[in-house]
């Protein structure tokens, strides 16, 4: 199958559920670090890291929606960048990269997602990186 026809999406676990992000809005992915916690900020930014020099907020997917808390050992900080931006997404556990077939994927944007693929059978969220960013201010 033909590159163009597929996404390449990051799969990754936090809480309980399974995720997914377009692979082009990753920046790294790093070790979990100890983070900084700002006084009076939302719940959802767990706090900030000093990534390269540059100081990035990380967002706790577990406070945005409804999920159960864990901590795997394997904790990882998804840095994502957008329109010269970057933060941190908080992970349990990262999978793999994978294509998925463009014909796979349903694109009905709600309120933290893009769309949703079915991957063997099981359906995933594509999270909408702009969304959460635009939750913390």
């Amino acid at each position: 199958m033909e590159q163009k026809n597929r996404l390449p999406l990051l799969l990754f676990e936090t809480g309980d559920k399974k995720f997914l992000i377009e692979i082009n809005n990753v920046e790294e992915i790093i070790p979990y670090q100890e983070i900084t916690r700002l006084p009076n900020s939302v719940p959802i930014i767990k706090g900030i890291i000093n990534f390269r020099g540059e100081i990035i907020g990380v967002y706790d997917l577990g406070k945005i929606l409804p999920l159960s808390q864990k901590s795997s050992g394997n904790n990882r900080i998804i840095v994502v960048k957008i329109n010269n931006e970057k933060f941190g997404i908080l992970a349990d556990y990262i999978y793999k990269v994978i294509y998925v077939p463009k014909e796979n994927i349903s694109f009905e944007e709600s309120e933290f997602k893009r769309g949703t693929a079915n991957i063997n059978g099981e359906k995933i969220d594509i999270i909408n990186i702009n969304k959460i960013i635009s939750l913390g201010g």
